[in-house]
């Protein structure tokens, strides 16, 4: 459980958020005051695959312990906003497609469901749009009008803002950079066509370390053997 206790004074009576970046290997919550403060952070696995039930139970106690400090602090918490893989209808509250690290997670009412839970108002939207919002607001990307990001994890998402605002388009899935199509040569060398997705996220490169590492092992027996 990581904080700042010096902070935390200053905003007692100061109405908080909770923040929350799902992701296909953790999620990290935070308790946040008006000025973009951290009061409060830590993480736990998310255990993607296990089953949506699991993954939702995890999110409602990150979002209970964050609770108990909030109450430690005598702030009062406002609403929790939810960053989640996938293209998400803000309005709807829901995941419409591309969670695939998540099982479940598409078409699922995510909002209403947590909401109903947790007694409070929530906010959810693609994690990449809501890192381009926070960086506009909080980060290197204050006082610009447009800006690019690209998130590097489980999976590659991105998220672009255009005089301010979000450029969403169609489906919500303008910035979805890591189902862009490239051209690969598989094992046999033939030409194929993969996502950049499935060739650099980080679950992708941990991935090709290990072939490598295999392949590796196996030249060195060779050579040992004669």
């Amino acid at each position: 459980m990581k904080s700042n206790l010096e902070s935390t004074e200053k905003f007692s009576t100061s109405a908080c958020a909770i923040g929350i970046d799902l992701g296909g290997t953790c999620i990290k919550y935070a308790l946040i005051s008006p000025q973009g403060d951290i009061l409060f952070n830590d993480e736990d696995p998310t255990d993607a695959m296990a089953s949506r039930d699991n993954v939702l139970q995890r999110i409602i106690t990150a979002i209970d312990k964050t609770l108990t400090v909030a109450s430690q602090f005598k702030c009062q918490v406002s609403c929790v906003g939810l960053g989640t893989p996938g293209t998400v209808d803000v309005e709807a509250g829901q995941v419409k497609s591309g969670a695939n690290n998540i099982s479940g997670w598409n078409g699922f009412p995510l909002r209403d469901y947590l909401a109903k839970h947790i007694k409070l108002p929530v906010f959810i939207d693609n994690d990449a749009n809501l890192i381009a919002v926070g960086e506009s607001v909080y980060g290197v990307a204050r006082g610009k009008l447009s800006s690019l990001v690209v998130t590097l994890g489980t999976g590659i998402g991105g998220a672009i803002l255009m005089e301010g605002k979000l450029l969403r388009g169609t489906n919500n899935a303008s910035a979805e950079f890591g189902c862009m199509a490239l051209p690969f040569h598989n094992a046999q060398q033939e030409l194929d066509v993969v996502s950049w997705e499935s060739l650099a996220s980080a679950k992708a490169l941990v991935a090709r370390f290990q072939q490598l590492s295999e392949l590796d092992s196996v030249f060195y027996q060779q050579e040992v053997n004669g």
